[in-house]
């Protein structure tokens, strides 16, 4: 359910090239007739490093953000404020606006509406509840807030939506 903009996405991809070139490293090592186990190692070690690393930043976002991250998933259908979320992590909403763009690439706030968006897609294609009821369902404060939030998101009404799915 973490949504990740292109930016992250194309350090991901940068980080997947800096691995795929050590391993190439390695294979080529392995294949010379006079192969270094100690630079060998060298590389191995580089990729757990790097492994390690990720992990552990997936860890600090876990342990940091999950609270809000969660009380959005459960209570996405009410009002949620900044200050709320930055209660439940027991940081300053400063600080956590920066641990959503640093580990996320989105606010708080735009991973709210994001959720919203999505279960209200869900709720469009799985229900045959209005367009209204939907939008309150998802916790948008008028169906026309709703209507603009999603073709803004989509390019396409609710309504259009629903048409192209049946």
């Amino acid at each position: 359910d973490l949504h990740l903009c292109d930016r992250r996405q194309r350090q991901m991809c940068i980080r997947d090239r800096r691995l795929k070139q050590v391993f190439l490293r390695i294979i080529s090592e392995a294949q010379s007739n006079v192969g270094n186990e100690h630079r060998i190692s060298l590389y191995v070690n580089q990729i757990l490093c790097r492994m390690a690393d990720s992990k552990q930043q997936v860890s600090a976002m876990n342990d940091l953000l999950l609270p809000a991250l969660e009380h959005i998933r459960t209570e996405y259908t009410h009002p949620i404020s900044l200050d709320d979320l930055a209660d439940l992590c027991s940081i300053s909403k400063p600080h956590l606006i920066r641990c959503f763009k640093k580990y996320l690439n989105c606010t708080p706030h735009e991973y709210l509406l994001s959720y919203r968006l999505k279960q209200s897609k869900q709720m469009l294609i799985g229900s045959q509840n209005t367009v209204e009821q939907i939008a309150e369902l998802c916790g948008f404060n008028s169906a026309s807030h709703f209507t603009r939030a999603f073709r803004g998101a989509t390019g396409i009404t609710p309504s259009e939506f629903r048409r192209l799915q049946f």
